[in-house]
């Protein structure tokens, strides 16, 4: 007999095998050592997984350097051939990393198809998505151009249309942003002639291959031979079809180009003309009564003398496009000072003009006055896809050369009553306009007075 402290018997256990219950517990200093070395074993572990996480991240380090050192050659070496498959010569003097962009330093442009073209750029900035070209902003750029309008149009649309022999679209510029730039126009109508535009600022969006184009510049100086115009203000833009709803449907595309002459007033004197991808579509002038000086021309290029002469315009070109084309004008200058005459004269002029808008319209009720000698205006205006051209011719009197001493307030008496100015002699007049807005250097006014009279009139 056992006691419950002694623990079951061999008899108890027939087997001989130690029961289920049996609990061989080791000894205290045999649990101790597994524990430590167990404690051990995370120690090592972290150590390696930090130096296996600073290797990565070293390598990654390195990794991103050297994106950031080779990126910037990369893009470089792209915008050079993407420029080459369009006929544009570009360098860059450096290329740099910055914040989601690319800044370009010292950026040179030429192209063989623009001779005497030219820009150069201090900066240019390229921000990308997936290392390609979205925006492309300029600051201070220098632009030359050389030659007429058309000729640049022309190789644009050139350059947009070429297929990138080898390039994708995905390097086509597809939004550019101008600031701060300056052009230099030489020859734009006409060999005689240049522009300068000073902080001009440009934004250009393309629309499949075709450009929405918006422009400004609030000095614009136009310089011909006999002397300079402007200062005007001057904003250019034209969408293409392609950009506005409907595209695709002819001539839905839009050009607007708007002129102030005062541009310390530049909702006063102005000059607009619309268009469409046809043709221009509408032309107008407005100039209330003004000084010359305001508008940016000087007397002594238009041959005129007077202390306050003033000048007053209002013409309308229309072309709806059935064919035929409408104009009309009427306008003045008043206190003019001519040689031999006491007193200023006004010259005052309306004209309407209607015709086949290929041909040419011809000048009909037109009519002229030079103080007191009135006449008809004959001659043809002509409407190109670049410009106009304006024929006219005048011829008046005689009148009496005592038709001058009267103050404009009573030339209308004498127009009605010129046998009370009989005496001292006659004088007639003539005169004639050429003028060609695609060459300005061709212009010619003549006005020839024909006078018999005891004093000299108009320094005859």
């Amino acid at each position: 007999m056992t006691s419950p402290s002694d623990g079951p018997s061999p008899e108890d256990n027939p087997l001989g095998n130690p029961l289920p219950l049996q609990l061989d517990l080791p000894r205290a200093e045999a649990v101790a050592e597994p524990s430590a070395a167990r404690r051990a074993l995370p120690g090592a572990r972290k150590r390696w997984i930090v130096g296996g996480v600073a290797t990565i991240v070293a390598l990654g380090g390195i990794a991103f350097a050297a994106v950031l050192w080779l990126l910037p050659a990369f893009v470089r070496r792209e915008c050079v051939d993407a420029a080459a498959a369009h006929g544009i010569v570009l360098s860059i003097d450096e290329a740099r990393s910055d914040y989601g962009a690319f800044r370009l330093i010292g950026v040179h442009v030429t192209a063989v198809d623009v001779p005497n073209a030219r820009v150069e750029a201090p900066e240019v900035r390229v921000e990308t998505k997936a290392l390609r070209p979205r925006l492309v902003t300029v600051a201070g750029a220098d632009v030359t151009l050389d030659g007429p309008w058309r000729n640049i149009s022309s190789v644009l649309s050139k350059w947009l249309a070429r297929p990138d022999e080898g390039q994708t679209d995905e390097w086509l510029l597809n939004s550019l942003v101008v600031d701060g730039a300056r052009i230099i126009w030489k020859r734009p109508v006409g060999d005689d002639v240049q522009i300068t535009a000073s902080d001009v600022h440009l934004q250009m969006v393309l629309h499949d291959r075709v450009p929405e184009v918006h422009v400004r510049s609030d000095r614009v100086i136009v310089a011909i031979p006999s002397g300079t115009l402007g200062p005007w203000r001057i904003d250019v833009d034209r969408v293409p079809s392609t950009a506005r709803a409907g595209a695709g449907a002819p001539g839905s595309g839009s050009s607007r180009m708007r002129v102030a002459f005062d541009p310390g007033v530049p909702e006063t004197s102005t000059l607009l003309v619309l268009g469409n991808e046809d043709r221009t579509t509408a032309v107008d002038i407005a100039v209330p009564r003004s000084p010359l000086g305001r508008l940016g021309i000087p007397l002594a290029l238009v041959g005129l003398r007077g202390k306050a002469l003033q000048v007053e315009l209002i013409a309308h070109y229309g072309d709806d496009g059935s064919g035929r084309a409408q104009a009309t004008a009427k306008g003045g200058l008043y206190d003019v000072e001519a040689a031999g005459i006491r007193q200023p004269i006004d010259v005052s002029w309306e004209a309407s003009a209607t015709g086949p808008a290929a041909t040419g319209l011809d000048a009909k009720n037109a009519r002229l006055a030079v103080g007191p000698l009135v006449g008809p205006l004959t001659g043809m205006l002509k409407a190109f896809d670049d410009g106009f051209r304006l024929d006219l011719a005048w011829n008046a009197g005689p009148v009496p050369c005592r038709a001058f001493d009267v103050t404009p307030a009573e030339v209308p008496y004498f127009l009605h009553n010129p046998a009370h100015f009989a005496g001292r002699g006659r004088i007639a007049a003539r005169a004639s306009l050429a003028f060609d807005s695609r060459d300005l250097g061709m212009t010619k006014v003549d006005f020839t007075p024909d006078a018999q009279c005891e004093i000299a009139l108009f320094g005859r």
